[in-house]
């Protein structure tokens, strides 16, 4: 007895389908009922069809787009979920402003009705809000993850940035009146023990995205600019390998907190906490962010990388010289 042949082994039938699907954007189920056939063969069809390349989907820009292996590269060597990398800018400026408009369009794909979104500090994240497409997110809610009342630099602080942030999703958002760093622990204990304050810091348990800046222990830097630290702090940590800091919360390349006592002084997230947020958002740019970069990694403080090529390249050239070690 002759065997009937398989539908999906037609070719003129498989020829029609993908003309219908790719050429005329036909839906599968539009396909199934023109050709009086199952919606799932319709799909096993098309499966056949690019198997047996009868099909070839190219991706030009893929071709031109010449961060998009080393996106990938730098995904697989440091188990990131996703890294974006820009162009290289003549200017520090231009170059943040680069980094946040990219983070800009990865925050839109993600900020969503419902969704707790945390925001650290610094300068790269002052550039994100301007370039949000206007968009609703209907009961999300930005919420400084460290405090921010200081004397110069108020553009800076976690608490501007959400407020700037929220507006431009059209969200809500929650302030934390508090100083990013007190002199002392005890001091730290009793303002978190006040009940508003302490409302927040609970808020940084549930959060569904974190956007965080990355840190350096340099006078350029935004610790320094806000007027927490002075050079000989900032010293005494480089003294002991930091790395760099999230939040305010000093790092070693290694991720470790644990010989920065300072940290414990300051009101806001303990960036231990980002380890287990869904989307922990790092953004940076320069080359001397690179080991605040991998420090933060090592730490498991970020699982999406928004960057600058330059950096990036760097980051991949000390990971192969490591190898060879």
């Amino acid at each position: 007895m002759k065997r009937m042949k398989k539908v999906v082994d037609n070719k003129r039938l498989m020829l029609k389908v993908c003309d219908l699907f790719y050429n005329h954007n036909e839906t599968q189920q539009t396909i199934a009922k023109q050709l009086s056939i199952s919606r799932p063969t319709v799909a096993k069809i098309l499966e056949q069809a690019r198997a047996t390349q009868m099909v070839r989907i190219i991706i030009p820009d893929l071709a031109e787009d010449s961060h998009f292996e080393l996106e990938r590269k730098l995904e697989a060597s440091f188990g990131l979920k996703e890294v974006i990398i820009v162009d290289e800018k003549k200017d520090n400026y231009a170059q943040k402003d680069e980094v946040a408009k990219a983070a800009a369009e990865y925050l839109e794909r993600l900020v969503k009705d419902g969704k707790n979104i945390g925001v650290s500090m610094g300068t790269t994240l002052g550039h994100i809000a301007k370039h949000i497409h206007p968009k609703i997110a209907k009961n999300a809610m930005f919420i400084p993850l460290v405090g921010g009342i200081g004397q110069v630099g108020m553009e800076l602080h976690s608490n501007y940035l959400v407020e700037e942030l929220a507006n431009a999703f059209k969200a809500q958002y929650i302030l934390l009146h508090a100083p990013a760093k007190v002199s002392k622990k005890v001091i730290k204990e009793g303002l978190i023990g006040e009940a508003y304050i302490e409302k927040i810091i609970k808020l940084t348990n549930k959060l569904d995205i974190a956007l965080v800046g990355l840190g350096v222990p340099n006078r350029y830097s935004t610790t320094m600019a806000t007027g927490y630290y002075d050079e000989h702090e900032m010293e005494q940590m480089r003294k002991k390998h930091v790395a760099g800091d999230i939040c305010m919360n000093f790092y070693d390349i290694e991720g470790s907190t644990e010989q920065f006592e300072m940290n414990e002084t300051v009101i806001g997230i303990d960036i231990k906490k980002l380890k287990t947020v869904k989307y922990s958002i790092g953004v940076a740019c320069g080359e001397e962010k690179v080991n605040a970069i991998r420090g933060a990694i090592a730490g498991q403080y970020i699982n999406v990388l928004v960057t600058d090529v330059g950096c990036a390249r760097k980051l991949i050239e000390e990971m192969d010289e490591r190898k060879k070690l």
